[in-house]
């Protein structure tokens, strides 16, 4: 399959498209598409920024559940990974774990289902 037929998550994903989108909204206002600004600042209000994710407000019970199973143990842990745990101070072990439940959760949500609306 070539790149140009491979889905997108969502119409915001192609840079090419809203490039063009935005050369084209003074031409498509002037022929009766007034709404093209107002798509653009949608499409962009939706964009997903680099480095970010959508998450369910509520976490779902695998995100839980990785996030309680991510933490430092000795049986299950790298010995490398208990033995570096064991020397932290209790603040330093308290930050540790919040970052790896944090990642273990973040890696565990499910993917955006940017096909849906809110129903209201």
């Amino acid at each position: 399959m070539s790149d140009e037929l491979k889905p997108r998550e969502s119409i915001g994903d192609d840079p090419e498209f809203i490039c063009l989108l935005k050369k084209l909204a003074p031409e498509c206002e002037q022929l009766g598409m007034p709404k093209t600004r107002a798509l653009i600042a949608h499409i962009d209000a939706w964009r997903v920024p680099p480095g970010m994710k959508l998450v369910p407000i509520e976490p779902t019970l695998d995100m839980v559940t990785q996030g309680f199973e991510s933490w430092p143990d000795p049986f299950f842990s790298k010995p490398e990974e208990w033995d570096a745990y064991k020397e932290m101070t209790g603040c330093e072990k308290a930050a540790h774990r919040a970052k790896l439940c944090w990642s273990a959760m973040i890696a565990a949500a499910p993917a955006a289902d940017t096909n849906q609306t809110e129903e209201k």
